[in-house]
């Protein structure tokens, strides 16, 4: 009871002095929850050396700042928050905090995850007035010793006046502890320590993989084949893990094909990855590769699109898992427990971590590995179909958030068959930046039915990608304006018009707003062109327009001569099919209806299709 007395004592100062910003019961409760560590930690003689030196370090007055730096995926996340925990329990520090930084850090981001591990509110909006509050909320603790965890930094970061992180102050009360890949970055950023983590020992890894594969200490069978599979995950724990889970009660057989494929799955470039970092994310990939069923894959790329080091929140996934009719669920509530189940399973894969805020009341979270995101670009290359139904969401591809500015990309090279349906808050198919050169290059049928509020289908560039696409379906879009959409920036002058050398079928129905189908630059690419099919697009004035209209006075000819289906109907304002200056004959036609009373151009088209026979009602 004086304990209690004490601490409820102690908080109600603290709550005093600090005008409110010391957390309340609750949250004091989260403050001295240690930081999760994954399962795979384990104490070897390497992590102990290192663990040992970073806490000596910080024990030293004199110290600032200590740089933890190792390969990605040689577990500097998971010791670090080894060594917050143990010395928050030995008091040495009374709080911990910490934040991951990324390769492209969100400053708003760090601030606030790093106010949140602290227990401080932090409502400013501006980065600067957050730096200035940060450094007022540690300048008011100083009577409290407080570690700083930043995470994963990659580059030079000023920490004091970006983040608000006072560090060499007279009262010296605040150290930060940091883990880079890079030996450099601590160099840059004058650690006052620098310690390397290595990989594990041979021995080490071996006694690791064999712990996570449940292998029996008595069993014999496979001691060789272990070493081996051990050897190719190159002492990485993350690697170990992941190749240890999936080779969980494997027998001889499944271990020595599990070999092979191992060293089958080596990873020989990843953009962004130093080649010395390549090893964890050939094991990964095999994990990946092993995964029991294809929903485990599909939930596992669907979490790859959210950004790097995002916080996942179960519920959201559950709407786009409901939407994409990935399980025969009976009900939400089905879904929910089966997704749970998937999401566990990625888990003990060691492709989902979890993340410090788990059974929040928002639901539970998680989020991938740091390691995850340059594989992704692997694992999306055999995606062949999506299908997104009555969802709320607003951009599909919400590029930004896995693809830098000026990077060629190349997500999808495999993806055939996109669907989109009844999604009524859908408001552009992609959204990227002008240095942006996305393309869906293997697309072949597109189908848009019930976007209510989409306004355009295509840039003019992303069209310009489509060589292979060969039906497009565009129904019941009310607000679409356009099909392909003239980017900005472009020259007309110096660039390539656009193709669709296998396009097979068009049909557009009910599109009220939209006023024209292409330009007529497009029209000598339709050579296979067999059905076309345009009805109730009430404002609908030309099927192929040129910006010149009526001013153009040369005539051309561009003959669709595999054209068999013309369907123009409900279409009030059709004024043309061409523009003038062109015209446009389809001497194969054998099923024309044209239900458009006050249109004529097309009626020696027609004429003609009734001399040869053709089915035609006009």
């Amino acid at each position: 009871m004086a304990d209690v007395r004490n601490l409820k004592a102690e908080i109600d100062e603290k709550k005093s002095c600090f005008n409110g910003w010391c957390p309340n019961w609750g949250f004091r409760y989260w403050m001295d929850t240690e930081m999760p560590i994954p399962r795979f930690f384990s104490s070897f003689e390497t992590t102990e050396s290192a663990c040992n030196q970073i806490t000596e370090a910080l024990k030293k007055d004199s110290t600032k700042m200590v740089g933890l730096h190792g390969l990605g995926g040689v577990g500097k996340t998971t010791l670090a928050k080894s060594v917050g925990n143990q010395l928050r329990q030995q008091k040495i520090f009374d709080k911990v905090g910490i934040a991951t930084v990324s390769q492209d850090p969100d400053i708003i981001k760090v601030q606030g995850e790093l106010a949140k591990s602290l227990g401080w509110a932090l409502n400013e909006k501006d980065e600067k007035e957050r730096a200035d509050r940060l450094r007022l909320m540690f300048s008011e603790s100083k009577s409290s010793k407080i570690l700083v965890i930043l995470d994963d930094i990659w580059k030079q970061l000023d920490s004091e006046k970006k983040l608000g992180i006072p560090v060499g102050g007279r009262d010296n009360c605040c150290k930060i502890l940091l883990t880079t890949r890079k030996k450099s970055v601590c160099d840059s950023l004058g650690c006052d320590t620098q310690i390397p983590l290595s990989t594990l020992t041979p021995e080490e890894g071996l006694a690791l993989l064999r712990k996570n594969a449940g292998i029996d200490v008595n069993d014999s069978t496979l001691n060789d084949v272990s070493k081996e599979v051990a050897g190719e995950c190159k002492g990485l724990p993350l690697a170990i893990e992941a190749v240890g889970s999936a080779l969980r009660g494997k027998r001889f057989n499944e271990w020595n094909l599990a070999l092979h494929n191992l060293k089958a799955a080596k990873l020989y470039a990843i953009e962004g990855v130093d080649e010395e970092n390549l090893d964890v994310y050939g094991c990964l990939k095999f994990s990946y590769d092993n995964l029991n069923d294809d929903n485990s894959k599909l939930c596992f790329l669907l979490c790859s699109l959210f950004p790097e080091d995002y916080e996942i929140n179960l519920e959201v996934l559950v709407r786009y898992v409901v939407g994409l009719t990935w399980y025969q669920a009976e009900s939400i509530e089905h879904a929910r427990s089966l997704l749970r189940g998937t999401i566990e399973g990625l888990k003990a894969a060691s492709l989902l971590l979890d993340t410090e805020l788990k059974n929040s009341i928002c639901g539970q979270l998680f989020h991938l590995s740091d390691t995850i995101p340059a594989l992704l670009k692997h694992g999306l290359k055999n995606w062949k179909k999506l299908g997104i139904r009555r969802l709320g969401v607003q951009v599909v591809f919400q590029l930004e958030a896995i693809i830098a500015e000026g990077q060629e990309n190349n997500l999808f090279p495999c993806l055939k068959e996109v669907q989109l349906e009844n999604l009524r808050e859908l408001q552009v198919l992609y959204h990227v930046g002008p240095m942006h050169n996305f393309s869906l290059q293997s697309l072949t049928y597109l189908t848009v039915d019930g976007c209510t509020m989409l306004r355009r289908l295509f840039s003019s560039t992303f069209a310009r990608n489509l060589l292979q696409l060969e039906a497009l379906y565009v129904w019941n879009c009310f607000e679409l304006e356009q099909i392909i959409d003239e980017d900005e920036d472009e020259d007309e002058d110096h660039l390539q018009p656009v193709c669709f050398p296998k396009l097979k079928r068009i049909s557009v129905g009910y599109c009220p707003k939209l006023k024209h189908l292409f330009h007529i630059s497009v029209a000598p690419s339709l050579q296979k062109l067999k059905y076309i099919w345009i009805i109730g697009n009430d404002e609908l004035e030309e099927v192929f327009w040129h910006k010149d209209g009526a001013d153009v006075t040369e005539y051309n000819e561009i003959v669709m001569n595999e054209l068999g289906d013309l369907i123009l109907s409900d279409l009030p304002n059709l004024i043309n099919f061409w523009p003038a200056g062109y015209q446009i004959p389809f001497p194969s036609a054998n099923n024309v209806i044209v239900d458009v009373p006050s249109f004529v151009q097309v009626q020696k088209e027609i004429d003609d299709s009734k001399n040869s026979g053709a089915h035609v009602n006009s």
